[in-house]
C-alpha cells in the first residue's frame, strides 16, 4: 500500500492542494471547497483506515517498516519538519529543472507520527535512541544517558558520533568529520498549525526555500544531499474527522495521538 501511494497516491494530495491554492476572495470559494471536500475526504478516510488495518494484522511489527538514515562522509543530511511526499516530489521537480539529479524513496514513519518520536528515527542518531514504555510525551530516549532526545540532545548524540552540525544558516564542508553533515530548514510543520488551510499559500515559498538551501550546501562543497523528513499530515477544508476518547482513558492527549493510561482498553486502534 506504501508503494502504490510512493507511485500514484500522492497525486490526490497534490490535486487537493492545487485546487485549494486557487482560491480567492468571492462565492466561488465555497464551491471548490465543498467540492474539494466530497472528493477527497472518501478517499482519505477509506485509505487511512485501510492502513490501520493491515499494520494491525495478528503478527504485524509496525516498527519494523521504519528504516535508519545512513550518516555517511561528504553526504549532508537535511532535515525539514513535515515535508510530505507529494510536497517531495513537487521539491524533487523544481530540483530537476535546475539541472540537480533527484533520486527520491519512501519510509514509513513510526508511531506515532509526531515529531518528538518520527524525527530521531529520522536521523543518524537512531541506533544511539530507544523508545520506552512510559513515554507520555512520545519521546524516546538516548541510550547513553536515558534522558529524553530533545533536539539539543539528539545534536549532540549524532555530533560524538562524527556527524558534523550545521546551523540553518551555515553551508560549511566538514572537516575531518566521517558521518557527514546534519542539518535542518523548513517551516511546513509550523505553518500548518498556525495556518490551517492557508497552509496551501505556502507550499511553493516553501519548496524555494528548500531548493536554494540544498544548492548552498552543494556548493559548499557536499557531494550529496539527502533530504529526510518526519511525518505527513492531513489538510481537509472543514475540518477533520474526530475521534472522541474519555479523559479518564489517556495519560497524554494530543491531536493525532494519544497514550493509553495503565491498562485501559478504549475501542480504537492502539500500539505498543
Amino acid at each position: 500500500m506504501a508503494a502504490d501511494y510512493a507511485a500514484h497516491g500522492w497525486r490526490c494530495d497534490r490535486a487537493a492542494m492545487e485546487a485549494l491554492s486557487r482560491l480567492k476572495q468571492g462565492a466561488e470559494n465555497g464551491l471548490i471547497t465543498k467540492v474539494v471536500r466530497v472528493l477527497y475526504e472518501p478517499w482519505l478516510d477509506r485509505s487511512a483506515r485501510r492502513f490501520q488495518e493491515l499494520m494491525s494484522a495478528p503478527g504485524v511489527d509496525p516498527s519494523k517498516f521504519t528504516s535508519a538514515v545512513a550518516a555517511e562522509r561528504d553526504a549532508c543530511v537535511l532535515f525539514a519538519d513535515g515535508l510530505r511526499f507529494d510536497i517531495g516530489a513537487t521539491l524533487k521537480e523544481c530540483l530537476e529543472t535546475h539541472g540537480f539529479r533527484v533520486r527520491m524513496s519512501h519510509h514509513i514513519a513510526p508511531i506515532p507520527t509526531v515529531t518528538a518520536t518520527a524525527k530521531p528515527v529520522a536521523s543518524p542518531a537512531r541506533g544511539l535512541c530507544s523508545g520506552k514504555g512510559d513515554a507520555e510525551d512520545f519521546t524516546p530516549v538516548i541510550l547513553s544517558s536515558n534522558q529524553p532526545a530533545t533536539a539539543s540532545r539528539l545534536c549532540d548524540a549524532m555530533a560524538r558520533a562524527g556527524v558534523e552540525i550545521l546551523d540553518p544558516n551555515q553551508a560549511k564542508m566538514a572537516v575531518g568529520g566521517t558521518g557527514g553533515g546534519w542539518t535542518e530548514t523548513g517551516t511546513l510543520d509550523g505553518l500548518g498549525h498556525k495556518l490551517e488551510a492557508l497552509l496551501v499559500r505556502q507550499l511553493d515559498p516553501e519548496i524555494d526555500a528548500l531548493s536554494d538551501r540544498i544548492g548552498e550546501l552543494l556548493s559548499a562543497g557536499w557531494s550529496r544531499v539527502r533530504v529526510v523528513t518526519d511525518h505527513g499530515w492531513l489538510l481537509l477544508p472543514g475540518g477533520l474527522p474526530k475521534v472522541e476518547l474519555s479523559p479518564h482513558l489517556v495519560a497524554t492527549k494530543w491531536s493525532r495521538c494519544a497514550a493509553v493510561k495503565g491498562g485501559s482498553t478504549p475501542n480504537i486502534p492502539t500500539y505498543p
